[in-house]
């Protein structure tokens, strides 16, 4: 909750599922700009929903940030076609310039 709202306080709108079947859904609901997803979440796992996305949706953001570090799960994200892979701990500033690099948009419009 407290990386929502250090987001949120860059402009961004932010929408937080606590596990994948709930992430999946809302995506669904709300085609998001740009999805942060953790490998290890509950029900289903980021590996899987970044799957389940990518079958229809090639041009979302999916960033994975996770405390999995080993290489066959970077290569993972990868293939799935993830846009970014961030290992945990990471500054959220850093986490903020990168979205902000695939984002061009103003801060001072609304973002998903």
């Amino acid at each position: 909750m407290l990386l929502k709202r250090f987001i949120e306080a860059e402009g961004y709108e932010v929408i937080y599922a606590n596990n994948g079947n709930v992430g999946l859904e809302m995506y669904k609901e709300t085609r998001p700009d740009l999805i942060l997803l953790d490998i290890n979440m509950p029900e289903l796992d980021g590996f899987e929903m970044a799957r389940l996305i990518r079958q229809n949706d090639k041009k979302v953001i999916i960033f994975f940030l996770t405390d999995r570090t080993d290489k066959v799960d970077c290569l993972h994200v990868f293939s799935l076609k993830g846009n970014d892979y961030i290992p945990k701990p990471f500054y959220p500033e850093e986490l903020i310039a990168k979205i902000n690099e695939r984002n061009p948009k103003s801060r001072n419009e609304d973002h998903r």
